[in-house]
């Protein structure tokens, strides 16, 4: 007798087409891959990447996945203000 899982792996990462930050910092690109589109936005090129947005001292205070495809309006290194989206809308899967 044979038995069936139907179903895939428990996971809970929800991808997200816009990011809001809750808190202003520093905004630091965690095992992104990116390359520049023809508007000179980077796209995210790998599927396991993250932004952080680093408080007073460097200490981490939010984290967010990033999907594959994503559109980033953001660069690593640049002061974020609460409230500001980042990527853009629907990830394109052939990036301009």
């Amino acid at each position: 007798m044979r038995t069936f899982h139907i179903g895939g792996t428990a996971s809970k990462r929800v991808e997200q087409t816009t990011i809001e930050a809750r808190n202003a910092g520093t905004v630091s690109f965690e095992e992104l891959k990116t390359v520049q589109n023809a508007e000179g936005h980077s796209v995210v090129m790998n599927r396991n990447g993250e932004i952080a947005i680093l408080g007073k001292g460097g200490r981490e205070v939010e984290r967010y996945p990033i999907i594959y495809g994503a559109v980033l309006k953001v660069r690593t290194g640049r002061r974020s203000r609460p409230t500001r989206f980042w990527p853009n809308g629907t990830p394109s899967i052939f990036p301009s």
